[in-house]
């Protein structure tokens, strides 16, 4: 006979009554009753079944086997829509997180075979090898305080199985690039949500779509671009010298008296940054932002590089911002993959999403466990709208 410890027994408790709670909020968009019991229970298991996160694992923690083929149909075969949790989702964050900004970061899930939805064979630069997986966006609510996910897009491309038959049952299927499924993922969401800064973390030799897709929603926004991406430099040329577009790298190591030492708050270190004032040539016309070099004193420099349309920022905000995409990647391991994030096997880009939506909730539970309540606000930046534009020179 095992004896379960009486805190063992206060602890599940407990976390049984914050999932019923929480789910009876983010879940009261779906029509009937019997929905949103079935989602109290997909999230439970997936918060205490151990191993992968199957729906046949799940049903085991929570109904045994009479339960695997209800759950299976509410989430493969069910007509609920996941776009409104995920917005109440998103709102609930906003109030308990104070996230300090929302954060796009890839995701590449491998595979055994090519049944699942989006699988795509080839080279994978995350995995750094050939192999089967999906590739996917998530925008995460981040801040000092604890990082989540509150919304995903599913990357289809060309030369997928299934990618036409896929094409027809909407238009996330159709064959996109990695920037274009990140910029589509943040503007999912109700505008009036998003009113905190967007740090994409995908780096890009062309970001001139990137940053007009972002920059046209009216939201500070902070891209990663690769070291040889062209710009042109916005300030005081020195005598002979044209406004031809040059490597972003280039543009920063001539900045050296720019450069300022920011301690950082995670781990008392410092870090180097420094911004350099320049044109983002794009067919509708050029833009004027701030390129952004962080590094490590002492190392090759600048290890990353980031085009802002933040106004003046402070050395500090920029490098906190610059640093979030690192939280998330923590959180990521330590959270996302007890939840089962990367776990569903289906066919459906429905099924997907609505597993994805319930592990996030799944998430959400966890991290809130972990961090208690925390302070109303928009977080340690406070970056508003008004901050966009300007003159950044």
């Amino acid at each position: 006979m095992t004896i379960i410890p009486m805190s063992t027994k206060r602890d599940a408790a407990g976390e049984a009554d914050e999932v019923a709670q929480l789910c009876s909020d983010l879940l009261a968009s779906l029509a009937r009753r019997d929905q949103r019991r079935r989602g109290v229970d997909y999230v439970r298991g997936l918060l205490v079944a151990d191993g992968r996160k199957t729906i046949r694992n799940i049903a085991g923690y929570v109904g045994g086997p009479a339960a695997e083929q209800r759950l299976h149909h509410f989430v493969s075969g069910s007509t609920w829509d996941w776009r409104p949790v995920r917005r109440v989702l998103a709102a609930h964050l906003c109030a308990t997180l104070a996230p300090s900004a929302w954060v796009l970061r890839p995701l590449t899930i491998p595979k055994s075979g090519r049944r699942s939805v989006g699988v795509r064979h080839g080279y994978h630069p995350a995995l750094d090898q050939t192999r089967s997986a999906q590739t996917a966006v998530g925008l995460w609510a981040a801040g000092r305080t604890g990082c989540a996910p509150v919304n995903w897009r599913l990357q289809a491309t060309e030369g997928q199985p299934g990618a036409r038959a896929l094409r027809r049952r909407g238009p996330e299927a159709a064959a996109e690039t990695p920037q274009q499924c990140a910029t589509r993922c943040f503007r999912e969401l109700s505008p009036e949500l998003l009113g905190r800064p967007v740090v994409l973390d995908m780096p890009a030799e062309e970001p001139a779509e990137t940053v007009a897709q972002l920059g046209g929603t009216g939201f500070p926004m902070l891209v990663r671009v690769a070291g040889d991406a062209a710009l042109v430099f916005a300030g005081a040329r020195p005598a002979g010298r044209g406004a031809d577009p040059r490597p972003a790298r280039s543009l920063l190591r001539e900045a050296g008296h720019r450069r300022a030492p920011v301690r950082c708050p995670d781990t008392g270190g410092r870090k180097i940054v420094a911004t350099v004032p320049v044109l983002l040539r794009s067919p509708q016309g050029p833009s004027r932002l701030l390129l952004v070099g962080v590094g490590n004193a002492g190392s090759r420099w600048p290890s990353r590089l980031w085009l802002t349309n933040l106004a003046s920022p402070r050395p500090a905000d920029l490098v906190e911002l610059t640093m979030l995409p690192e939280r998330v990647e923590h959180y990521a391991g330590a959270v996302a993959e007890h939840v089962g994030i990367a776990d569903f096997t289906g066919r459906s880009f429905a099924g997907w999403h609505r597993h994805m939506t319930l592990a996030s909730i799944a998430h959400a539970v966890r991290l809130g466990r972990r961090a208690g309540d925390r302070a109303e606000g928009h977080g340690p930046l406070g970056v508003s709208r008004r901050q966009v534009g300007g003159d950044v020179a």
